[in-house]
């Protein structure tokens, strides 16, 4: 009796525009590679929307780098620059908020009438607590060192997927 189930289910998932089909994907976790595995660059599946993943199963285990190779930059000293900038109060889980893009909340501002304007514009705005602070910039390339981790390669997982079109 539950074979006879089984078949019907499938059957039914074929009609309803149901179709299973196993992808590969490549990550340092498994979610990583899930998502690389459903992207519609590797899979080509562009109006097919994931019902549900069967099955998982690793093909290939992460290597994580062990090693980082260094690259130190030139730093050319220059003044340092003092401006006033403003930032989140909380700013726990806001990674997302809309008030990042903006480039009042981005900007160094020289004044401090300048920052009050547009601090009280955009906690308007976004309806966010803002912080505004005197910061030191440094004027000139600051960059010291480009570190790049050597020899490590992602996992390879295989996802069996129900996909829905």
């Amino acid at each position: 009796m539950l074979l006879h189930k089984k078949i019907a289910d499938q059957w039914l998932r074929k009609q309803a525009g149901h179709f299973h089909e196993t992808v590969q994907g490549t990550g340092w976790t498994e979610n990583e590679a899930l998502n690389d595995a459903t992207s519609e660059n590797v899979t080509g599946f562009a109006d097919e929307t994931i019902s549900a993943v069967l099955k998982t199963r690793m093909v290939k285990k992460p290597r994580p780098a062990k090693s980082v190779k260094v690259v130190k930059s030139k730093i050319t000293k220059g003044p340092v620059k003092k401006a006033y900038s403003i930032d989140l109060a909380w700013s726990h889980g806001a990674g997302s908020s809309p008030i990042y893009r903006d480039r009042d909340f981005s900007r160094q501002y020289k004044t401090q009438g300048e920052v009050l304007k547009a601090a009280k514009y955009l906690a308007i705005k976004y309806q966010v607590q803002l912080v505004i602070e005197l910061k030191a910039f440094c004027v000139g390339d600051t960059k010291l060192a480009t570190l790049t981790p050597e020899k490590g390669e992602p996992g390879v997982w295989e996802f069996e997927i129900d996909f829905h079109h």
